[in-house]
């Protein structure tokens, strides 16, 4: 009688099942747009991206619930600096400076880490990220 292994075809039948649960159609939302590559230098800041749900905006900052639900808090830009996008159709818009962001809306933030502060430079509303 032949033995099977079980574990190489088990991961074949779970990959294929990550795949057909992956949301497709009108509901799904563009991916936020890449950040060029980064070349780090010892007093460059690394950008990193935030998911989760605003628990709290200001001018000055966002409080941010991730999904693990460890609140961060983010500082924003002055002057506008901080960008927002909204989507439109199958791409992303920029949003003016003004825009009013609520408390339970799920954001993708791309930030700077500056020594222990989080710095907001694109923030895209309606969205989660994952790994980019």
């Amino acid at each position: 009688m032949r033995t099977v292994r079980a574990g190489p075809l088990l991961i074949l039948v779970l990959l294929g099942a990550c795949r057909a649960a992956a949301p497709q159609g009108a509901g799904r939302v563009p991916p936020p747009p890449t950040t060029p590559q980064q070349s780090l230098g010892p007093t460059t800041p690394p950008v990193t991206w935030l998911s989760g749900t605003i628990q709290e905006a200001t001018t000055g900052s966002f409080r941010l619930q991730q999904g693990d639900g460890a609140v961060v808090s983010v500082k924003r830009l002055g002057q506008g600096a901080t960008k927002l996008f909204g989507v439109s159709g199958p791409s992303w818009e920029r949003l003016p400076a003004k825009t009013t962001v609520r408390s339970g809306e799920t954001v993708c933030i791309e930030t700077l880490l500056d020594g222990p502060n989080l710095v907001a430079l694109r923030v895209f509303l309606g969205a989660g990220c994952g790994p980019i």
